[in-house]
């Protein structure tokens, strides 16, 4: 088993071996208590205050002492991204779910949407760790990839969900074949069943809306002021009508209008 693995089996408190030991539970603690901390410099400092130094310094602990719960500053990182992930992923979740109609399949995605703008504003320092921290070999299989794999899976199963083929019309200019197949392989990764005609409009999709919040996370939409709001609405707006739809459904539940 490698260290990556040990350590998230000791954060969730159990061994392959059975029921755990009470050393196999302090470790866990420990874990936890690192992971809590490395977020806590994440927030505070932003990923570049996110070293070994740092986080040992406020355990109490050498940086060797620290290296017996992660092999390494890079496993740390993978450990604490996975996490941010799933994190992310179950509130993309809860807000599809929070927001279904079964007569229209565009309304989960579009709340799905905002609840990922909602939370990359109100977590900025974590989102932009998640957009800068390299993902590794995508060849091997890691809780980082896996934690990655299902975030996309989340919207752009909604996503293929709320496409109607039927009535989408072919976007001008059209995405690079390349980007299209590159997309086609990445849904099957996260097993995700993609239309072949539909692959072009996700493509756009995607780009329009990771794009956007990114963009307002980085601080990269200042100029625009509290129009941004405003103008993420276009783009879902755009995205639906992209994918077949006449416009964004009728903003009509609580829950939506809290995103």
């Amino acid at each position: 088993m490698s260290s990556a693995a040990r350590t998230t089996s000791a954060a969730s408190g159990t061994t392959p071996e059975g029921a755990p030991t009470r050393r196999d539970r302090m470790r866990a603690l420990t874990v936890r208590e690192i992971l809590t901390v490395a977020r806590g410099l994440l927030v505070d400092l932003g990923h570049t205050g996110l070293t070994t130094r740092a986080v040992a310094r406020q355990m109490q602990m050498s940086s060797p002492a620290l290296y017996r719960y992660f092999a390494s500053h890079e496993e740390l990182k993978d450990v604490l991204l996975a996490e941010l992930f799933d994190e992310l992923s179950a509130h993309l979740r809860a807000a599809a779910a929070e927001a279904d109609s079964p007569d229209d399949p565009l309304v989960p995605l579009v709340a799905a949407s905002r609840a990922l703008r909602g939370w990359a504003l109100a977590h900025p320092h974590e989102f932009e760790f998640m957009l800068v921290h390299s993902t590794g070999d995508p060849t091997v299989e890691s809780d980082q990839l896996r934690a990655r794999r299902e975030f996309g899976g989340v919207m752009l199963s909604l996503l293929a969900d709320a496409a109607r083929p039927e009535t989408m019309v072919a976007p001008s200019p059209t995405p690079p074949p390349a980007a299209v197949e590159a997309m086609v392989r990445y849904c099957a990764a996260t097993g995700v069943e993609l239309e072949a005609a539909v692959a072009p409009i996700a493509v756009q999709c995607w780009v329009r809306l990771y794009g956007s919040v990114s963009m307002a996370t980085m601080g990269q939409l200042e100029p625009l002021g509290e129009h941004a709001a405003a103008v993420f609405e276009q783009e879902l707006d755009a995205m639906a009508r992209l994918l077949g739809h006449e416009g964004l459904p009728a903003r009509s539940t609580d829950a939506d209008r809290r995103t």
